[in-house]
């Protein structure tokens, strides 16, 4: 979910008379955290998500008439590695904030092309700086926690890139003559979060049966 608060939205690119937008709108994510608890009230998070991120593309020549709009997709892997400290409320009840960071693993360039006809073309491209990239994360959420039910989990946060997710390349083609744009991309962005953790189960006797050979 883009957010103005913790970064551009949109992007503007323009090469007289070539002109085009791009504006990061809601994507998705999803995964799995393993979860250490050191106390009651700390615990340490790591794990592995896909990340998709969606941009709206507007692109146009000016004083001619010509437009034409697409959609540029971008995935990302990230291993968040964070500290979380909880704050009992009631006695299944607990809040909690998160802080941490999140390497993360860009797999490939990604690129759309738009014929609105005739000779005309467009072309955008999302060119990879670095594959490997890292962000920061913050979360607050509220959590339920029961011993035989688990732990269900909702809350929101952020995530903020340290380096620019991409930069992204636009060029407008007609009958042999180019004209090109460019800017790069951060894509910050806030989201919601719903998570459910299975309860710890303790087996009862011994840990391990005995095998053939004692």
């Amino acid at each position: 979910m883009p957010s103005q608060f913790i970064g551009e939205t949109s992007i503007n690119l323009s090469d007289n008379p070539f002109e085009s937008q791009c504006t990061h709108v809601l994507g998705y994510s999803f995964g799995g955290l393993i979860r250490t608890s050191f106390s009651k009230r700390f615990a340490l998070e790591t794990g592995l998500f896909f990340n998709q991120r969606h941009f709206n593309l507007s692109m146009s020549v000016l004083d001619s008439g010509i437009t034409a709009q697409n959609q540029l997709t971008f995935i990302s892997y990230g291993i968040p590695i964070q500290g979380r400290v909880f704050i009992k409320l009631g006695r299944k009840l607990f809040s909690s904030v998160a802080i941490g960071v999140s390497p993360n693993y860009r797999p490939s360039n990604v690129g759309v092309l738009n014929l609105p006809g005739g000779a005309h073309s467009f072309t955008h491209t999302g060119f990879l700086v670095n594959r490997m990239g890292i962000d920061f994360n913050s979360e607050f959420g509220f959590e339920w926690k029961d011993s035989k039910l688990g732990v269900f989990y909702f809350g929101s946060g952020f995530k903020i890139p340290l380096t620019n997710l991409f930069d992204l390349i636009g060029q407008y083609t007609y009958e042999g003559n180019k004209w090109g744009d460019y800017a790069s991309v951060n894509a910050a962005f806030m989201f919601l979060d719903f998570r459910y953790f299975f309860p710890n189960i303790k087996n009862r006797g011994p840990q391990f049966k005995p095998g053939p050979i004692q």
